[in-house]
């Protein structure tokens, strides 16, 4: 067996690696975690096209009554405000 062949420390980081990716509650751990780090930190760039595609999908961009769905604009400028402060980060 391959895991049986790996050291006990290359399986401990395996498995808090496993928990912090874990796809439950839309990478929940994952996105408390990233959110609590401080800059420089570099995102899972998997989850950018995710949100934003989940923003496009399930928020109108008018309203029923015609006016701007700020919430929408609100969500999009918070992922490209993520983007912008991580790319503004200075790396040692």
């Amino acid at each position: 067996n391959t895991w049986d062949s790996l050291a006990k420390k290359t399986k401990a980081t395996y498995e808090r690696l496993f928990t912090l990716f874990s796809m439950s509650n839309n990478f929940g751990l994952y996105r408390k975690r990233y959110q609590n780090a401080p800059l420089p930190r570099v995102p899972y760039l998997m989850l950018i096209p995710k949100d934003l595609i989940a923003i496009e999908d399930n928020n109108a961009t008018l309203l029923p009554s015609g006016a701007t769905n700020f919430r929408k604009i609100r969500l999009l400028w918070s992922v490209f405000s993520n983007i912008r402060q991580t790319q503004q980060a200075v790396y040692p």
